[in-house]
Parts: structure tokens; C-alpha cells; sequence
């Protein structure tokens, strides 16, 4: 089973990740170099179980955050090369972010 630390660790690289992409640095390899989907992902029998993602939407798979909107949404450049190019894909990618920092606060920083 899976401490608290171990999730908050795979949770803030994934931070890391889309911090990177909306700096226009980093890149989206998907589940490849997502901390969190490569703890969480599993088959599609798991369906992302035990993700804080997941847990906290309801949904497998981001369905219900921002990465869709990344995903669907990004400029042609930013879906080939899996990279924030433009203003709007950067804009994108911060939302993705913002919504892990979000997570971090509410499983990790209750008071």
C-alpha cells in the first residue's frame, strides 16, 4: 500500500511536469512522465484507482479537469509536439497545474 508521502511525491512531480509546460519548457508525454499515472494509471480494469485525481472528480483518466481542455483544445504545434507554444497553450497547461496545486491543498495541507 502506498503512504501519504509516496502520493504527495508522485503529486508534486506531476506539479513539476505542468509547471514546465506552461513555462514552455517541458513536454507532455502523457501518462510516460506523469508521476501520478505512472503510480496510478494501471489497466483499464483499475481505471486509475487510488489516484487523488480520480478521487477527487470522480472520474478516471483526468476526463474531469483541465488536461482535457489541454488536450482537446491546444494549438496544432502544442498537440504534434506535445508542448505550450502560444499564449493559449500556456494558458492551458497553468490550468492543469493550478488544479494539482489545488489537489495538494485539499488532500495535503488541511489544517
Amino acid at each position: 500500500m502506498l503512504t501519504n508521502a509516496e502520493v504527495r511525491k508522485a503529486l508534486k512531480g506531476s506539479i513539476a511536469k505542468w509547471t514546465a509546460i506552461a513555462n514552455g519548457t517541458g513536454k507532455d508525454d502523457g501518462i510516460l512522465n506523469n508521476p501520478l499515472c505512472r503510480m496510478f494509471y494501471g489497466s483499464y480494469k483499475t481505471r486509475c484507482h487510488g489516484c487523488p485525481v480520480r478521487e477527487y472528480t470522480g472520474a478516471a483518466y483526468c476526463s474531469n479537469t483541465a488536461y482535457v481542455d489541454w488536450y482537446n483544445n491546444g494549438s496544432a504545434a502544442s498537440r504534434e509536439m506535445k508542448m505550450a507554444f502560444t499564449a493559449e497553450d500556456k494558458k492551458l497547461a497553468r490550468a492543469e497545474r493550478d488544479f494539482l496545486i489545488g489537489l495538494d491543498l485539499y488532500y495535503f495541507q488541511k489544517t
